[in-house]
């Protein structure tokens, strides 16, 4: 599996080679931090919106 210029497909590796590395927290607070940090740029870029049309 190839995951060149795929940036969602180098997390899933990366994941997974630290998972066989049997650190299974990292994952936990690696996955947190991307899930995280998506959803705080769409609430971001919403109240951005809400105010520049308000």
């Amino acid at each position: 599996m190839t995951a060149k210029g795929n940036a969602q497909g180098d997390m899933l590796l990366e994941v997974a080679d630290t998972w066989q590395k049997g650190e299974p927290w990292d994952i936990v607070l690696r996955l947190s931090f991307y899930s995280l940090d998506a959803e705080v740029g769409m609430i971001r870029f919403g109240s951005e919106a809400d105010r520049a049309f308000a």
